[in-house]
């Protein structure tokens, strides 16, 4: 008896499913309008906000509170959820795909439920702002003081323009590698300790990759602002220049501009006596500072003596005292640094140890004939580079240094997550455990703003690709082949979901980073990946399903950190 109760109990159970999934199938189209129906409705609650916020900010000098904020953000989210669940209604088109449309179901009745509470959440009922955050700058570590003589009048030329109440902009030009952002540090923290002339610092680098959003962003960083929520670049300027407008008494630094721009588009207020705010710019580019209106300081080489002295000063740091006949052939290689700041610490320390006087010989003759042919500044610089690189005698060396150029340009390095990489790829010798690893390395369109990636992107000869701390939603729906590529870094992007097929021609690949994406399952073609040693998907907080991973025979690193899966993926054992 009992026995035919259980029957009829998993018979019964059998049917309510059934039912639910006959449901989600039958109900996909209409959920879809419903949900499209709630996004306009809650899109149309997300300008009321944004107008109440943009007029309470500047009325009140207040900032928006951390919930509001996020709430912003889960609203954009949903949008995007809204696009994805459109285009997946399309691929799962007929009864072979029934159980994709019985998953898809599920996920737009879910959807609806959480745009629902967003909808609830908006009222807000302690009001949208709090007391502002005052900032004051930071402080920026430096390489020593300025003991040189022309490094101090380069300070003293700048120093005297920011101290000229009729001097509102300038601009610092002069070639690579001559110490432009130094001795800007060094100002920077001078400004600092000025707390009667100016009542902020802002520092931001701009650097090649120049665009408008990119700009937006790192000053909005700087002064605590998250303009995630604002797509549009008019929109973005408006709350920037609001935010500026209020402070007064700023200079802004802008280091490393390639390209003049007007401030208004950027949302930067024009400086003047009557805001009492000051722009100034590092470029290389004399055109630059004329186009944006500076008052322009030119950076002066190092005197030959001056070059030698640093130079020695590097050399001797971490050596015994040079013999005579070595310190005759030092001088001649100093004079190869062309009296660059750059050059001279970057061969100096590549030098570092060296006694052997045929060595210095042969490095004097690696550095003329290297750069014998040569014209423009740029290429001066880059050769001087090249020879400290060549130095690194080691291949793997080599391999770990190039790694670097994975990040975004002027970005601060995790020390430990480049290790991790450099682990994965093979780069580090075998030792007897990870901590020893680490012991031993204390030693690229990433962070671009990029929107999208298209197929024809994606090369056969590509090795490595880093499209880290972009604002990327979606892949190439058509998988690239790159049969040669080991690292594929897509971290930190806003990526809502990955083509299914999108790993199959990537048989190679050693280290697949998508950590912090808001994907919430990983393709079925990650299994074709038997070659992969490192997985990293901490921080994707919507991700809830990952496929079997018994064929990841090499798979030696996984991280699911603060995601949301419930069980270890199948294989894993």
């Amino acid at each position: 008896m009992e026995f035919l109760v259980s029957i009829f109990e998993i018979v019964k159970n059998l049917g309510e499913a059934t039912g639910k999934w006959f449901g989600y199938i039958n109900s996909l189209d209409a959920n879809l309008k419903i949900f499209k129906r709630k996004i306009e409705d809650l899109s149309s609650q997300e300008d009321d906000i944004k107008t109440e916020l943009s007029s309470a900010e500047q009325q009140s000098g207040k900032r928006r509170k951390k919930v509001v904020q996020d709430w912003l953000g889960d609203v954009q989210m949903s949008r995007g959820d809204m696009r994805t669940l459109q285009r997946q209604e399309q691929e799962v088109v007929g009864w072979k795909n029934v159980f994709s449309r019985v998953q898809l179901g599920k996920l737009v009745v879910e959807k609806i439920q959480e745009v629902a509470e967003l909808q609830e959440k908006v009222k807000f009922s302690n009001g949208l702002l709090i007391e502002a955050l005052p900032t004051s700058g930071l402080f920026i570590p430096t390489m020593g003081s300025f003991c040189e003589n022309t490094s101090a009048r380069n300070m003293e030329n700048v120093w005297k323009y920011l101290m000229d109440d009729e001097v509102r902009r300038i601009g610092i030009f002069g070639m690579g590698g001559i110490g432009k952002t130094t001795f800007m540090h060094h100002i920077n923290n001078e400004l600092l300790n000025e707390a009667c002339n100016f009542d902020d610092v802002i520092w931001v680098t701009v650097s090649k990759a120049f665009n408008i959003r990119n700009l937006q962003r790192q000053i909005a960083k700087a002064l605590n602002l998250d303009l995630s929520s604002y797509g549009d670049e008019t929109k973005r300027a408006s709350e920037l220049y609001t935010m500026l407008f209020e402070k007064k008494r700023y200079v802004l630094i802008l280091d490393d501009l390639w390209k003049a721009f007007p401030l208004d588009k950027a949302g930067i207020p024009k400086p003047s006596i009557s805001n009492e705010c000051k722009l100034v710019l590092t470029t290389q580019l004399l055109e630059v500072c004329r186009k944006m209106k500076c008052r322009a300081v030119k950076v002066e080489l190092l005197t030959e003596d001056e070059a030698l002295n640093l130079f020695m000063s590097k050399v001797e740091e971490h050596q015994t005292v040079l013999t005579p006949k070595v310190k005759e052939i030092t001088t001649k290689v100093a004079k190869e640094c062309a009296r660059l700041s750059l050059a001279i610490i970057t061969i100096a320390d590549s030098m570092r140890g060296v006694n052997d006087i045929r060595g210095w010989r042969n490095a004097v003759n690696e550095l003329t004939s290297s750069t014998k042919q040569i014209r423009d500044n740029e290429s001066v610089i880059f050769e001087r580079l090249k020879f400290s690189y060549s130095r690194l005698n080691e291949e793997k060396l080599q391999h770990c240094f190039l790694y670097c150029a994975l990040y975004p340009e002027d970005n601060i390095i995790p020390r430990e997550e480049l290790i991790e990489y450099w682990i994965a790829e093979g780069l580090m010798a075998e030792m007897n455990s990870i901590e020893a690893m680490f012991d031993k390395g204390f030693m690229a369109k990433a962070g671009e703003g990029l929107g999208g990636v298209a197929y024809e992107d994606w090369s056969e000869d590509l090795e490595r690709v880093s499209l880290m701390y972009n604002k990327i939603e979606e892949l190439p729906f058509r998988p690239p082949i790159c049969p040669r590529l080991t690292t594929l870094l897509l971290g930190y992007n806003p990526l809502l979901r990955i083509p299914n097929s999108f790993f199959a021609h990537m048989h190679h690949l050693n280290v697949l980073d998508l950590s912090g994406t808001y994907i919430e399952s990983m393709p079925d073609s990650i299994s074709k990946l038997v070659n992969l040693h490192t997985l990293l998907l901490k921080d994707c907080v919507r991700l809830k399903y990952v496929p079997s991973l018994e064929k990841l025979k090499a798979l030696k690193e996984l991280k699911l950190k603060r995601s949301q899966i419930e069980e270890v993926p199948q294989g894993i054992e």
